[in-house]
């Protein structure tokens, strides 16, 4: 194998101390692998109020769960209050290609996909 540099007693070859036995006391951070789960946030509220407007009826698509599905029902219930007028609602289990994101507008239609 690879030949050892002498490390004097006590000094350890890294600045942070790691072992085989699986632990890591090195300076590591939160680790998140893909993507968070989108929920129904105040920011997201107040993007709707932004981008979406008031002058006719909004139709929603609700693609996946029953997660999805209640993501939607909080924002629809938000925008009724909020005096959107809620037009169609349509429940979709797949679609392909899917959305590009969990809530996206093209105008008319409202995508909500809070499993993506």
């Amino acid at each position: 194998m690879w030949p050892k540099k002498h490390q004097p007693d006590g000094e350890k070859a890294m600045g942070d101390s790691y072992n085989n036995s699986g632990n890591n006391f090195g300076h590591m951070g939160p680790v998140n692998i893909g993507r968070q789960q989108f929920n129904f946030t105040p920011q997201i509220a107040q993007e709707i109020l932004d981008k979406v407007p008031r002058d006719s009826p909004i139709d929603f698509r609700v693609i996946g769960s029953e997660r999805s599905a209640s993501v939607a029902q909080e924002i629809m219930e938000f925008m009724k209050l909020n005096n959107y007028a809620v037009g169609n609602v349509t429940r979709i289990g797949v679609i392909a290609p899917p959305p590009s994101g969990p809530l996206t507008f093209d105008g008319r239609i409202l995508t909500i996909a809070a499993d993506l």
